[in-house]
């Protein structure tokens, strides 16, 4: 069963949750890269990696509409300093694609 740690907005339902934690058409947060996105719900919980039981956190991001999720812990951890900046209403955020030194390559939060 997943931990819910955080989300948006407050009075946020159980029908909403579920939707948002079991979205099958969800996208990947990936492919948002280099837009910017107004969140008009978002959660944050735990859940068990089904191939390796290990517990991760995932972000889900409903925006114009789309759902966008991601289990990437550089976005989710700059995300999450931005709720803890600003409060939970973020506005817009951006979702920035770049590339570490070792090559790989990755995303993270920003705000506009």
């Amino acid at each position: 069963m997943a931990n819910v740690i955080n989300y948006y907005p407050e009075a946020m339902d159980k029908r909403t949750q579920y939707k948002l934690m079991n979205a099958q058409a969800a996208q990947k947060m990936s492919a948002a890269a280099g837009s910017v996105l107004t969140p008009e719900n978002w959660i944050i919980y735990e859940d068990a990696d089904v191939k390796t039981g290990e517990v991760r956190k995932v972000l889900v991001v409903e925006a114009s509409g789309e759902i966008f999720a991601t289990v990437s812990k550089t976005f989710i951890e700059n995300f999450e300093k931005a709720v803890d900046f600003f409060g939970a209403d973020l506005g817009q955020i951006e979702v920035i694609q770049g590339t570490s030194k070792g090559g790989r390559e990755y995303i993270t939060c920003g705000i506009v």
